[in-house]
């Protein structure tokens, strides 16, 4: 809680696989929990804040709580600032895929609430990068997906896998 309020984000990182339960918190627990999303007393907006607050959604996924925060919410601000958050706190695309598959994906999901602060920028975020997470893992290039690794596939290091290829109009010279 100190180094989160501290925005120590990359110990916050470093700490929060030390932190786990199926079982149900206890008071204090649970106060320090409600403790890291109250606007009066923490209202950080920071990328890896919101980076952080997914980390420990992550590994309290099979405890018997309500999060404090919306994870569809906290998905949607991650992936709208994903290019601030700095490298220490990123998720992993399979950590991304375990929060995504929580996260609502569709304007016509019950749980979507305009109240909440549900917004159909946000829902896209998600659906789309849940679906290019999973085209990834369905090409078998996972996490080492790069330039790189499609400039060997067309040069013959492998097999290509089926995708879409779009040619964009030649620029003119300046």
């Amino acid at each position: 809680l100190l180094r989160f309020l501290g925005r120590s984000y990359k110990e916050v990182v470093r700490l929060v696989d030390t932190v786990g339960s199926d079982a149900a918190l206890s008071r204090e627990e649970d106060q320090i929990l409600q403790f890291l999303s109250c606007e009066k007393n923490s209202p950080d907006s920071h990328p890896d804040a919101s980076a952080c607050r997914l980390k420990i959604s992550l590994v309290l996924l099979d405890a018997p709580l309500q999060l404090p925060w919306d994870i569809s919410l906290e998905m949607a601000d991650y992936l709208f600032r994903l290019e601030h958050v700095s490298a220490d706190c990123l998720l992993t695309p399979e950590e991304e895929l375990t929060l995504l598959k929580r996260c609502i994906c569709d304007v016509a999901d019950k749980r979507c609430s305009t109240e909440a602060g549900h917004t159909p920028l946000g829902i896209a975020l998600c659906k789309n990068r849940r679906t290019a997470l999973r085209a990834r893992a369905a090409a078998g290039l996972g996490r080492h997906f790069s330039v790189s690794n499609i400039a060997a596939l067309e040069n013959g290091g492998g097999e290509r896998p089926p995708c879409c290829t779009v040619e964009l109009p030649k620029r003119a010279a300046e």
